[in-house]
């Protein structure tokens, strides 16, 4: 295998894998994608025997990327939040390695730090990466922990240090006020030792469950408890990224109430949807053989994305197509001729945003008639975005081989960890963005995941997004006369204005996927930010979505 010298990232998943009792009891069995299952029963058995347990395995391969040449890296994203993470030595040995006179054979020169262990030692990072520029850390809240990383023998001796993000999952109230009364003193004593180290500390809410073992100190334990793993792991930013909108929703939702205005059509294309506690506007069709009409019957994943939707816009119109999975045409989820039928309704329909959490194998234009009208009616369509899932099947199944998530003119979403990072079925599949998809409670209470999710939510999104332009251009009496949304109902203007979204300029964007973090563009206090001006304060959200260079060229209204 050959490397260039250089590397822009080296990203790798949690290392164990699930264990063959899991994937027996999880597996579908027959390969195919539905979109009714979690992406945990999507997971393809291998025959062998377990693999013998192993303390810090990535030890392997970056000695192999060393010995391949490679003698850079700029930023390393390492899934690192198990029951059996890499040990303090074995992350030393890994990066830097240790000859046999006890001294370092490596030095990647790492510039970017996103090993995601819980209370990492801060001598570990000086001595792996000691000119790292930018450091994501992430705490269990153990105080004791934090003042370490804030003594002069911690993190100030990262003397190239810019830039300091450290998030803290609290599992009680006592530890999260304990964060909560200890962080201004954290920031002031790192600013003691460097005054321009800009530093993000961010503390989440807890969700005590009765969780009693005062023994534990966080994933950096070798006796983290299930329980406690499964707590963590079901909170932190897929239910926190919504709610952190909160009041940015509520006040786009009270200016489109209270003027009538910036209605946005949303199309879901999925099994149906039932319609009780679905509030709002919402029509739809049903293009099943057995003309089932769209909302009797399971309705199942289609409801859990219209509730992901209006999560997140509650004033959208939604238009619910329910696709075809009788299997009596076609032996598939969904027929090909229902989801051509869907689309074409839709667009026939005037929506403003298509949501497919779904795919099809392509054949070929040439051998599908119900194909080739398909992708060209998405590749032909202007001023309509569309977003596609992943199909969270691994590495073998590439987007090029499936519609629509294989087509140009399609925004693809795949879900993310809750530490915004793609999940391991997707991490070798070309990205657009990254949203919350793993570990989300349904309407029932009970824990789902799946890139289908991580796409509503982008749909959603973009809808308030678009509500929130169409309500700026209205009441502005001074708008400029460029047309916005000739530029936001596009895929490249979408596009542009997800990356603000996640906090990165457009042409920093590559196929990894770009976690969005809207809440930080979002975070304002609407009452009184300009003195509480509407107009002004949609002018400044706008602003932050579409940046004055990027209205160049726009066409008057």
């Amino acid at each position: 295998m050959q490397f260039e010298s250089v590397l822009e990232f080296v990203k790798l998943p949690y290392w164990k894998p699930q264990s063959r009792k899991e994937k027996q009891s999880t597996s579908l069995g027959d390969g195919c994608q539905s979109p009714h299952t979690s992406k945990a029963t999507l997971v393809n058995l291998r025959d062998g025997e377990s693999r013998p347990r192993e303390n810090g395995p990535y030890r392997h391969i970056f000695r192999l990327l060393w010995e391949s040449g490679v003698h850079k890296i700029f930023t390393i994203e390492i899934d690192d939040d198990g029951e059996e993470p890499h040990t303090n030595a074995a992350i030393r040995d890994a990066l830097r390695g240790t000859s046999d006179n006890d001294t370092d054979e490596r030095d990647f020169d790492i510039e970017v730090w996103k090993w995601m262990k819980f209370d990492i030692c801060s001598e570990t990072i000086f001595k792996a990466a000691p000119r790292v520029k930018e450091l994501h850390l992430y705490s269990s809240a153990n105080t004791a922990v934090l003042r370490g990383w804030a003594s002069e023998s911690g993190l100030p001796k990262l003397q190239d240090l810019e830039r300091l993000a450290v998030d803290v999952f609290p599992t009680n109230e006592n530890d999260e006020q304990d964060c909560t009364d200890y962080k201004g003193e954290f920031i002031e004593i790192l600013h003691m030792y460097n005054n321009n180290l800009v530093i993000d500390v961010k503390i989440h809410n807890c969700t005590y469950q009765g969780y009693q073992d005062k023994s534990r100190i966080g994933a950096s334990s070798n006796q983290v408890s299930k329980g406690l793993q499964d707590t963590r792991q079901s909170k932190p930013k897929s239910a926190e990224w919504i709610e952190n909108l909160s009041n940015f929703r509520s006040f786009v939702d009270r200016l489109h109430n209270q003027h009538k205005k910036g209605s946005v059509k949303i199309a879901l294309l999925d099994d149906g949807s039932k319609l009780e506690h679905l509030h709002g506007t919402q029509t739809g069709k049903s293009f099943r053989d057995d003309g089932r009409d769209y909302f009797v019957g399971d309705c199942e994943h289609g409801t859990q994305m219209a509730d992901c939707i209006r999560k997140i816009c509650p004033m959208a119109e939604l238009y619910i197509a329910r696709l075809d999975d009788s299997g009596v045409s076609e032996n598939q989820t969904f027929s090909k001729l229902s989801c051509l039928q869907a689309l074409r309704w839709a667009l026939k329909n005037k929506v403003d945003i298509v949501s497919m959490s779904w795919s099809f194998a392509r054949k070929g234009p040439e051998n599908d008639e119900y194909e080739k009208e398909f992708c060209n009616l998405i590749k032909g369509t202007e001023n309509v975005i569309f977003f596609a899932s992943l199909r969270d099947d691994g590495p073998e199944y590439q987007n090029q081989d499936f519609a629509p998530v294989g087509l140009d003119n399609v925004i693809r979403i795949a879900s993310a960890t809750t530490f915004g990072i793609a999940s391991q079925e997707n991490t070798h599949n070309a990205i657009d963005f990254l949203l919350p998809g793993e570990n989300l409670q349904n309407q029932a209470k009970t824990i789902v995941s799946g890139s289908s999710y991580a796409t509503a939510h982008a749909a959603g999104l973009a809808g308030i997004v678009l509500c929130c332009i169409k309500l700026y251009q209205h009441l502005d009496v001074k708008c400029p006369d460029v047309d916005l949304l000739q530029l936001a109902k596009s895929r490249q203007g979408m596009s542009n204005i997800f990356c603000h979204l996640g906090q990165r300029e457009p042409e920093g964007k590559d196929e990894s996927g770009i976690f969005l973090m809207p809440s930080r563009t979002f975070n304002m206090d609407f009452e009184n930010h300009r003195g509480g001006d509407e107009v002004t304060i949609l002018e400044d959200l706008v602003s932050s979505m579409i940046p004055q260079k990027e209205r160049r060229g726009l066409s008057r209204r």
